[in-house]
């Protein structure tokens, strides 16, 4: 269990979170077979070093952005799965994994905004849920297509 009682605590979760997903779909990259499935990786793996970069920007300006205290408590495990593919897992368990991962991260910045009590806050948690909705997307759609 970990606690949030400050914007750094907050910020630093979740920077501790995007930079697990680049290591993830690095990772899933580098165990893919099929060039289109690696770029695909690869390609949100560049998304989420986006996300770090963003969460870096605002820790690093988080005084002038007069951003306020969050009084939370969350669960790690609840929004921070800890999944380490192995070097044989099927593309399909890749999937669900990676799915799985996205929902943690759209619940864990859905509730950090919802929590959050400034507008800059609000809207940076808001971004990150919606980029984390569209991986997540991407990877039901291609789990579909393969079940069919």
């Amino acid at each position: 269990m970990r606690n949030f009682t400050t914007i750094d605590d907050v910020l630093l979760f979740a920077l501790e979170s995007e930079n697990q997903s680049i290591e993830f779909y690095s990772r899933l990259a580098e165990y893919a077979t099929e060039e289109s499935v690696k770029k695909m990786f690869l390609d949100l793996m560049r998304e989420e070093v986006c996300h770090v970069k963003k969460l870096e920007y605002f820790f690093s300006n988080k005084n002038e952005l007069e951003l306020s205290k969050i009084d939370i408590d969350l669960s790690s495990d609840k929004y921070l799965p800890h999944v380490s593919p192995a070097a044989d897992v099927a593309f399909e368990e890749c999937l669900i994994i990676a799915i799985q991962k996205e929902k943690a991260a759209i619940n864990l910045y859905t509730d950090l905004a919802r929590e959050s009590t400034t507008q800059t806050m609000i809207d940076l948690f808001r971004m990150l849920a919606y980029e984390e909705m569209k991986h997540a997307l991407l990877f039901e759609n291609r789990y579909q297509a393969i079940k069919k």
